[in-house]
C-alpha cells in the first residue's frame, strides 16, 4: 500500500507540475497555490480520518513536495508582477490622459498593490510577505515613471500640482504602514519625497512669478495691482483638490512667501516716491495690505498661521520719531519672528529704508546681538533707497 501511495504522490505532482507550465493568470496561480499548501494535505484528501491507518502523509515525498511548492511560488510571482505592471500602466496612461479624477491614480494604485497580498494572506502569510514585495518592485518602477513624467511637464496647473501632492502623501502612507524595510518599499519612499520636494519647488515658483509681477508694479505707481495679485491667489488656489493639511502646507508657504516678496519690494522702493503715489501714511497703506493679505489667506485656509507679522511692524516702525523707539521696535520684530530667518535678513536694509545711517544700523544690531540667533547682516548701499 505504502508503495502505492507513494505512486499516486508523485503521479500528482508530475501533473501539477504540467498544470504549472500553462497558468497565465494569477487567479489559477492562487487556485493551485491553495491547493498544494492547504488542500492536498488537508483532512479533505491525505489527511482524511477515514485513511488514518495507512497514514499516507508520511509516504509523501516532503522533498518533492516542497520543490513544487517552490515553483508554484516562483509561477504565481511572475504571474502576479506581469498582472500589477499592466494595471500600473493603465493607471499611468489614464493620468496622462487627463482620466483620472481627483484622488483615482493614489486610490487606483492602492487597490492594485493591496489586492494580491491580501488574496495571498489567504494561503499563507509568508506568501502575502512575498507577494507583497512583489508588488512593491513593480510600484517602484511604476512610480519612477511617474516622477519621470511630472518632471516634464511644462507649466502644470496648480490643481494639477495639488493632485500630485495628494497622490505622493497618500502613497506614502500607505507604503509606510505597511512596517516594512526592504529595499523596494524605501526606493518607493524615495520616489514619492523627490516627487513631493520637486512639487512643492515648482508651486513656489508659480507663486514668486506671480507674486513679483504684480508688486514690481504695485509699488512703482498708484495702483491696484495688489488687488489684482490677491484676486489672482483666490481663484487659483480656491476648490483645489487634497486634504486639509496638505492644503494648509501649502497655503502657508505661498502666504509667507507673499509677504516675503512685498518686504523686498518695499525696502526697494523710494520711501518718497511711495509717499507721492500712495499717500503720506505709508506704513499705514503697507498695514492695510497686510490684514488683506492675511484675510485673503484666511478664506482659503481657515485657521492658517499669521505670515503677515513683519508687514505689520513695518507701520509702527514707520511712524517711531525717535532713534530710542526704533531700537525698541527692531528688538521686539527680532523677540518675535527670530524663526522667520529670510525676513529678519531685510532687517537690516529696512531699518536703511526707514533712514538710519549705516553707523546708526550698527547701534541697532548690537542691542539685537543680546537677542538669540540674531546674524547682522551687511546692508549693501544700494540696497534700498532712503529719500
Amino acid at each position: 500500500m505504502g508503495c502505492l501511495i507513494e505512486c499516486y504522490h508523485r503521479q500528482t505532482v508530475d501533473h501539477l507540475d504540467g498544470l504549472l507550465q500553462n497558468v497565465r493568470s494569477s487567479r489559477s496561480s492562487f487556485v493551485l497555490m491553495n491547493w498544494i499548501l492547504n488542500t492536498y494535505l488537508s483532512p479533505d484528501l491525505l489527511g482524511n480520518p477515514e485513511l488514518q491507518e495507512m497514514d499516507p502523509i508520511k509516504e509523501v515525498d516532503l522533498l518533492l513536495f516542497s520543490e513544487l511548492a517552490e515553483k508554484a511560488k516562483i509561477k504565481l510571482i511572475e504571474n502576479v508582477k506581469k498582472e500589477v505592471k499592466s494595471s500600473l500602466e493603465n493607471i499611468l496612461q489614464n493620468d496622462r490622459g487627463g482620466k483620472t479624477g481627483k484622488d483615482e491614480l493614489y486610490v487606483d494604485t492602492i487597490q492594485c498593490i493591496h489586492a494580491m497580498p491580501t488574496e495571498a494572506r489567504k494561503i499563507s502569510q509568508q506568501l502575502s510577505y512575498y507577494v507583497q514585495e512583489a508588488c512593491f518592485q513593480e510600484l517602484t518602477m511604476f512610480l519612477a515613471n511617474y516622477t519621470a513624467e511630472k518632471a516634464k511637464e511644462e507649466k502644470p496647473e496648480i490643481k494639477d500640482l495639488f493632485k500630485t501632492l495628494m497622490n505622493c502623501k497618500e502613497l506614502k502612507h500607505y507604503i509606510q504602514t505597511t512596517d516594512k524595510k526592504t529595499s523596494p518599499f524605501n526606493e518607493a519612499v524615495a520616489h514619492l519625497d523627490r516627487m513631493e520636494a520637486f512639487t512643492l519647488k515648482l508651486l513656489k515658483e508659480i507663486v514668486a512669478d506671480m507674486a513679483e509681477n504684480h508688486l514690481k508694479k504695485y509699488f512703482k505707481s498708484d495702483n491696484k495691482e495688489f488687488f489684482h495679485l490677491l484676486h489672482d491667489v483666490k481663484s487659483r488656489f480656491s476648490e483645489l483638490p487634497g486634504s486639509k493639511d496638505v492644503q494648509m502646507k501649502v497655503m502657508e508657504d505661498s502666504y509667507k512667501l507673499i509677504a516675503h516678496v512685498y518686504l523686498k519690494h518695499l525696502i526697494q522702493s523710494s520711501r518718497r516716491k511711495l509717499m507721492k503715489n500712495w499717500s503720506p501714511e505709508v506704513g499705514l497703506r503697507v498695514a492695510e495690505d497686510a490684514e488683506l493679505l492675511h484675510e485673503t489667506f484666511s478664506e482659503l485656509a481657515p485657521g492658517v498661521r499669521e505670515w503677515n507679522g513683519m508687514l505689520l511692524k513695518v507701520k509702527e516702525l514707520y511712524e517711531d520719531k525717535s532713534f530710542e523707539a526704533m531700537k525698541m521696535t527692531a528688538a521686539s520684530i527680532q523677540n518675535e519672528y527670530h524663526t522667520w530667518s529670510e525676513d529678519l535678513k531685510l532687517l537690516p536694509a529696512l531699518l536703511k529704508w526707514k533712514g538710519l545711517s549705516r553707523q546708526k544700523i550698527r547701534e541697532v544690531e548690537i542691542v539685537l546681538e543680546d537677542v538669540s540667533d540674531y546674524q547682522p547682516r551687511f546692508v549693501p548701499a544700494c540696497s534700498c533707497f532712503t529719500s
